[in-house]
């Protein structure tokens, strides 16, 4: 990736970059967080992502979001790994070690390549927001 010149020096140069994701099929395993089983039924493929050269006691947003998305692409090792009935769907469900993350996913084929039409991210903490975001009209005159 060219991140770094010497790889010796990784852990120092770069310690946050690259984030390694690595990725199962669905499998029951232990919220250690909870104290509880999470069930094979309730994830659609389990993950862990190491960051900081540590397992990420959560999911990282933008890890869910891009695991959805390549969940979708055919080719990819997180496609594979996903269960298969619900590669049709937007929901992906991924198991991670404090629970399961939900996120949408809609990626559409263009000829030798692929749009992401839908991204979407899930959370499990309390709502602290709502609100609205007016975009002009790209034909406008600016204010």
């Amino acid at each position: 990736m060219r991140m770094i010149t010497d790889p010796a020096r990784s852990r120092e140069d770069s310690p946050a970059t690259p984030i390694l994701g690595i990725v199962s099929p669905p499998a029951d395993y232990r919220n250690d967080l909870a104290g509880t089983t999470v069930p094979a039924a309730d994830t659609d493929l389990v993950s862990r992502l190491m960051f900081m050269q540590q397992t990420h006691k959560t999911y990282a947003g933008t890890s869910t979001v891009c695991t959805g998305v390549a969940s979708r692409i055919p080719g990819t090792v997180v496609h594979e790994a996903a269960r298969p009935e619900t590669r049709d769907r937007d929901q992906v469900r991924i198991g991670h070690p404090a629970g399961v993350i939900d996120t949408l996913a809609r990626v559409e084929r263009i000829g030798d390549s692929y749009a992401v039409r839908r991204a979407t991210l899930g959370r499990t903490a309390r709502r602290i927001m709502e609100g609205y975001v007016f975009v002009p009209d790209a034909g406008a005159a600016p204010a």
